[in-house]
């Protein structure tokens, strides 16, 4: 999957909050916990993962209003 671009991952900032919490919590105490972020390359590829789910889920049951709304946000910021 192609990377996401910002604007894709702010319209699903609350959804990967919620449901990457514990890739995202792994993640964030890895690298809290290591002084080389290339340690924690396990945790990001969970989180990545978690992240690019979610990103086609939305894609997939309301392609066209999350276009919509990650384009409002790539122009508005």
């Amino acid at each position: 999957m192609a990377t996401p671009k910002t604007s894709d991952l702010q319209a699903l900032a609350y959804h990967l909050f919620t449901r990457c919490k514990d890739e995202r919590a792994a993640f964030d105490e890895c690298m809290d916990s290591e002084s080389k972020s290339s340690k924690c390359a396990e945790q990001y590829k969970a989180l990545n993962s978690c992240a690019n789910a979610l990103l086609a889920e939305a894609k997939a049951q309301a392609a066209h209003e999350f276009k919509e709304y990650a384009h409002c946000l790539d122009l508005t910021g």
